[in-house]
């Protein structure tokens, strides 16, 4: 007799699992070119805490504060992506998963502003890139970081006065005698950034962005893949300690490792997107040492594919 009992035990617990994994959340189903997911229940979401806008004066922000974005909802395994301590101890897994496109004939020009337009298509690469150069250069420049345009960022600035539309970041020079970065990584924190050190300092959007919701793309793998999405690297600038008159700037490529200081000081002038940015003293020395002599024209897309 004490057999029943048992069965009768079994069947309800077959039950119960069978309404578990019914109701509970399914696995995420991998695409063919294993980078991108479907979420196939929305039993485990969250959103994260958006941060409100600090730039009042600037009217890119006055549009972004008129709009009252929305928070993202992160399913599945992108639900992580609420934890705000992320930003604490993470690197590129704070960074929020974006398509964007590089097209070089329509997102020739592209700016921040392109952002905010109500269409369905995936943003320029560029126009994401601008708004983090915008917002990276005046924390800079706010901290006495005396910020510069260097490397592909200069290069596109010289060429066509904007971003280059199929790069994949942003490139910003600072100066470390005050050592700005402290200060600098906690305003951008607040204004819904993710800065990190990864052999150099690196930003991205972070969940926690005001554009967030526009911005993210659940069908992307998260964490993101190292150097991929819109980012910024920052590169350092400094006296070189053992060549007087020289100065080094981190990750350079001339023939000689330090830089004359009369080719970085004082500051010229170019511009992006109609403003003016600083950047170095001698910008065609810089370019030509890093890209060749023909650095103002630009590489053919077999080329860039190789």
């Amino acid at each position: 007799m004490a057999l029943l009992p048992r069965l009768l035990w079994l069947l309800s617990l077959t039950t119960v699992l069978t309404s578990i994994t019914t109701h509970a959340f399914l696995p995420l189903h991998e695409t063919g070119n294993g980078k991108h997911f479907t979420v196939a229940s929305d039993d485990w979401s969250c959103s994260p805490l958006i941060l409100p806008v600090t730039e009042t004066r600037d009217p890119f922000y006055r549009w972004v504060t008129a709009m009252k974005p929305k928070a993202p909802r992160f399913e599945g395994h992108h639900d992580y992506l609420c934890d705000e301590s992320l930003k604490n101890y993470q690197t590129w897994e704070n960074c929020l998963p974006i398509t964007t496109r590089f097209d070089e004939e329509e997102c020739a020009g592209a700016d921040r502003t392109d952002l905010l337009t109500g269409t369905k298509r995936a943003p320029c690469q560029a126009s994401v890139l601008h708004m983090l150069l915008v917002d990276v250069y005046a924390e800079l420049e706010q901290a006495g970081g005396e910020p510069a345009l260097v490397f592909g960022t200069l290069l596109g600035a010289v060429r066509d006065e904007g971003i280059i539309p199929f790069t994949e970041d942003v490139d910003v020079g600072y100066q470390l005698q005050d050592d700005p970065m402290p200060i600098v990584r906690r305003s951008l924190q607040v204004r819904g950034y993710h800065v990190f050190m990864d052999s150099i300092w690196r930003v991205c959007v972070a969940p926690t962005h005001p554009l967030a919701s526009r911005l993210y793309d659940p069908t992307l793998a998260a964490p993101i893949e190292t150097c991929t999405g819109p980012y910024l690297d920052l590169y350092r600038m400094e006296p070189d300690t053992e060549v007087g008159g020289h100065w080094n700037i981190e990750r350079t490529q001339r023939r000689n490792d330090s830089i004359p200081i009369e080719k970085i000081l004082p500051y010229s002038k170019v511009k992006v997107n109609g403003v003016k940015y600083d950047t170095l003293a001698d910008p065609v020395d810089f370019l030509m040492e890093e890209y060749g002599a023909s650095y103002l024209r630009p590489m053919s897309d077999r080329r860039r594919k190789e």
